[in-house]
């Protein structure tokens, strides 16, 4: 038997399609070979999109998820929005949750919506508007908890000094 090194895929293919068809696993290579040239590459690409969109999915449920935790919190402690920041004294706790709930369950859904781009390809036009939009819904969450949730919140009478 020969060593039959091929340099391109219609090489292979034309030399599996060449030999004999006594084991079922020449065959099997032969169909995946055909596959990948035809239609199911592009198959092939949708599933890589559809895993990035999973991923940005899974992403953006735990938001949601926080946004449940924080409705459903039965413990009489505020939950939190800056990183190991010091929490503010919380005038009525239970509403206080329930606005942070809120928020991070608009959040993660709307993080999920601009995700839908992701199903375009990474090279779309379309992936800029996941990113810009991203950054700006961030910056959304943060003024409006700053400047609403805070405010309204704080038992000093929301004074921010």
């Amino acid at each position: 038997m020969e060593l039959h090194f091929a340099e391109t895929q219609e090489e292979k293919l034309k030399h599996i399609t060449a030999t004999p068809r006594k084991s079922c696993i020449r065959r099997a290579a032969c169909v995946r070979m055909q596959a990948m040239n035809g239609m199911d590459r592009e198959v092939l690409e949708m599933e890589g999109r559809m895993i990035g969109f999973v991923i940005w999915c899974i992403a953006g449920s735990m938001f949601v998820g926080m946004g449940m935790y924080a409705w459903f919190l039965k413990k009489p402690v505020p939950m939190g929005f800056w990183a190991n920041a010091k929490m503010f004294e919380v005038v009525d706790v239970k509403k206080y949750n329930r606005a942070m709930a809120k928020l991070f369950c608009m959040f993660g859904i709307v993080f999920i919506a601009l995700g839908v781009p992701l199903l375009a390809g990474q090279n779309s036009g379309w992936i800029v508007l996941s990113i810009v939009g991203v950054m700006a819904e961030s910056i959304t969450a943060m003024a409006v908890y700053s400047l609403k949730i805070e405010k309204k919140y704080k038992k000093d009478g929301g004074n921010l000094g």
